[in-house]
Formats: structure tokens, sequence, C-alpha cells
């Protein structure tokens, strides 16, 4: 079900949103980016179209393709009237950790511009992913559904994206909008703290 204001609409509505990415070839596929148990609701297959466009079109790495990642994080801030931001925290094999922020514009299209307009690499310490795991496990993030509803519409309104993998386990949660106390919300805020980065609008 999708809510645009005081509208109640069928999921069908939103291939507006959608058309162009199911009709264009991308080079990575959805089943790449995201294992079928990922997600788990009605609406996963429209968001998982679209963040597969849009990471494909960022480059985005595939994570469970990367074998010298033993635990990676991606949270991903889609407003599709303004921009897109992505947050990618790993853990190596050896015990390192990476963090990369980007944040890119969107063409009028609708479509991401491969080219971001802000990279940060920030240094993070393994303590801190240890403390953001910790935190994904108090949550018990793996258990997370989904909302029954969708909501777009509205000045900067988006879509945030939760991925988790750890091994050999891939989960995904989207949100329409996120308050602090949503779990989502709160992994996402202590990624953001660790990394020393801000997400659009927040």
């Amino acid at each position: 079900m999708l809510v645009n204001g005081n509208l109640r609409q069928p999921w069908a509505v939103l291939i507006g949103l959608t058309i162009v990415f199911v009709t264009t070839f991308f080079a990575a596929t959805a089943a790449e980016y995201f294992p079928s148990t990922a997600f788990g609701d009605q609406g996963s297959s429209i968001v998982r179209t679209y963040a597969t466009r849009q990471f494909s079109i960022m480059n985005e790495p595939i994570l469970q393709t990367e074998k010298d990642r033993d635990y990676a994080i991606r949270i991903a801030l889609f407003r599709p009237d303004l921009d897109a931001s992505v947050l990618r925290i790993e853990r190596t094999t050896n015990g390192s950790a990476i963090s990369v922020f980007r944040r890119f514009q969107v063409t009028a299209s609708g479509d991401i511009n491969p080219t971001p307009i802000a990279v940060a690499a920030p240094r993070i310490e393994s303590t801190d992913v240890a403390s953001l795991i910790t935190e994904i496990q108090r949550r018990d993030f793996f258990s997370i559904g989904e909302t029954d509803l969708l909501v777009l519409g509205g000045p900067g309104r988006g879509i945030w994206l939760v991925e988790v993998r750890s091994q050999d386990k891939h989960h995904a949660v989207y949100r329409s909008s996120s308050e602090p106390g949503d779990p989502i919300r709160d992994i996402a805020d202590i990624a953001a703290r660790i990394s020393r980065v801000t997400y659009p609008g927040n």
C-alpha cells in the first residue's frame, strides 16, 4: 500500500517512480546486489529494483562478492527529487576498518549523476565498528521486517535502506521515513557518528 498525503493507492502507483529502471539495462542484477532472502514484504521488489539501478550507477560494490570482508554495513538515503547518499562501513578479514561516504545529485530524468558531489573516507577504528555491530545485534537486525506502507511525497522525503552482510547472512530493511528510536534510524545514526558524516536533511 502507498500513502501519499491523504491518498491511499495500490503499490502499482509506484510504477511512475520505477518504470525507467525496469526498462533499462544495468550491469548488476537485483539478484546479485540482494539475495532472494534479503527482503521480506510485498513492496521489496520495487525498492530492490530501484536500489539496484542506483547502486549500479554509483558503482557501489556487491557486498556478497567481497571475499576480503567479513562484515559490511551499507546505509543509503534516496531522496528521488533531490539527491542520494550512501555510507558503507566494512571490516576486513584482517580486522581493519573501512568507511566511505558519497553523495550524488539526481538528474531531471530521476537517475543519479554518476559523478559524486561529495566524497569522504574518514578513518575509523575497529572498536568503532565493534560498537556498531553490537548495536546491530542488540536490535536483532536480521529479524527486522518491513513496514506495511511505503510513504512518498513531501519535500525531501525519501527511502532509507540499511543492509548488513555478516559472512553468509545478508539482510536489508527499508523505511520511507525514520525517526529517532526506530532501530533502522538508530543504526544509521551510530554509523554516521563513528564516520563523522551527516546525512542530507538531518
